[in-house]
């Protein structure tokens, strides 16, 4: 998929193994993208909806820009590799079991990431402002 996609309750409702990338997806009242097991979102902009990314399982997040939303990334398991989660109002990511890494967290309003401890792989290391 690429494009823009702005304007409705949920921009990308899909189903599993989906693959979302190089899009502009922005100012929709619900999520921008919601995805299922197996699913890809990357090389996106995602601003100014409820939460930006919502996944299930075996997910990756990769390479997008996520700000200004509720929550930035919302999955269940998976990876989030090389965003930049920024100026969301709610957690930037909110995860059960990620392994994620290179990722820019700051300014986001309750804290950049909400992980179960004993679920998280970090890969690499994150720049988090002002904590992870």
């Amino acid at each position: 998929m690429n494009g823009l996609i702005a304007g409705f309750g949920t921009a990308i409702n899909g189903k599993d193994s989906w693959v979302v990338e190089n899009m502009r997806i922005s100012a929709n009242s619900g999520t921008g993208v919601h995805l299922f097991d197996f699913a890809r979102v990357q090389r996106n902009t995602i601003t100014l909806n409820a939460t930006g990314i919502q996944c299930a399982d075996g997910c990756l997040a990769e390479g997008n820009v996520i700000s200004k939303n509720g929550v930035g990334v919302e999955i269940n398991t998976g990876t989030v590799l090389g965003n930049t989660i920024t100026s969301n109002s709610g957690v930037g990511i909110k995860a059960f079991a990620i392994a994620f890494g290179n990722n820019l967290l700051h300014h986001n309003n309750n804290q950049g990431a909400q992980v179960d401890a004993d679920n998280l792989i970090p890969l690499q290391p994150n720049t988090c402002s002002p904590s992870c």
